[in-house]
């Protein structure tokens, strides 16, 4: 099946594709919204970036193992492989920079 469009029509299609500025696209429903008066009980908790190891026989929640993960652990766990190594001379890999959201 071939479609075709005059280049008018074509971009009209488009713009109907495109949502309309300062509309946010993520809706959230009942404890989630931003103004539920029990939103206070499913907010994350906020731990500092400074938390102090524990010892291996110490179990801790998934939030704060997740919390003291940086972003090189997170990757090696994700890629499966450990990136602070390089490929070649397996020597140490010095971090100059990194870019955050």
């Amino acid at each position: 099946m071939k479609v075709e469009f005059n280049p008018l029509d074509f971009i009209i299609r488009l713009a109907t594709l495109v949502p309309k500025s300062k509309i946010n696209l993520t809706l959230y429903h009942g404890m989630l919204t931003p103004n539920h008066r029990e939103r206070e009980m499913v907010k994350p908790i906020k731990i500092s970036k400074a938390v102090a190891p524990t010892s291996s026989k110490e179990v801790r929640s998934p939030s704060k193992c997740h919390a003291t993960l940086n972003w090189t652990q997170c990757l090696k766990r994700v890629l499966n492989s450990d990136i602070e190594i390089c490929g070649r001379c397996s020597g140490a890999i010095k971090v100059i920079l990194f870019a955050e959201n």
